[in-house]
């Protein structure tokens, strides 16, 4: 194979891995912001829930439950997007955090919608079980966001440096 196929092919790869890598830019961002409002969700039924407010705790819930409901398909689709070579770096850790947050909502929308409002229940320990999901979800969706800017950095580097490095290779 000459020097030139050899410049052209290594763009292409370089390219098509930058454009998916935009792709999943775009549903990670989307998972990001619905993840933003689901924290902040989040606090306010961990609060509602520790002052025993049985119906805002439940209202809370609920709608936590909602947006879960929107970050957990988000999750679980970016693979779907990626380049194979990117697939690598993504492996048990997407896996790892989707089903982390599937668990994390399950347990939420259990407590909210049928532990809290059964009057007479203690939930304290229920709530406790649903926070420590949580706290696992949060740690694994903070470790992935992490990893996957550090990954698309590096593709829009390697783009860039074989930009300058070509120069005028069309």
């Amino acid at each position: 194979m000459d020097a030139t196929l050899s410049r052209v092919i290594s763009v292409f790869s370089i390219a098509v891995g930058f454009i998916l890598s935009n792709s999943v830019e775009a549903q990670m961002g989307m998972a990001h912001n619905r993840w933003d409002l689901a924290k902040q969700q989040y606090e306010r039924f961990v609060d509602a829930a520790e002052s025993g407010n049985r119906d805002s705790a439940a209202a809370e819930g609920v709608r936590l439950s909602e947006f879960m409901g929107q970050v957990c398909p988000l999750i679980r689709d970016i693979g779907q997007k990626l380049h194979p070579q990117d697939i690598q770096w993504l492996g048990d850790r997407g896996r790892a955090l989707s089903s982390a947050c599937s668990k994390a909502s399950v347990e939420i929308g259990t407590l909210a919608s049928v532990k809290i409002r059964e009057v007479g229940y203690d939930y304290g320990s229920d709530l406790d079980q649903a926070k420590d999901y949580w706290e696992d979800f949060e740690y694994l969706f903070n470790e992935l966001w992490t990893n996957f800017a550090k990954r698309h950095a590096e593709l829009v580097a390697a783009l860039r440096a074989f930009e300058e490095e070509c120069g005028d290779c069309d």
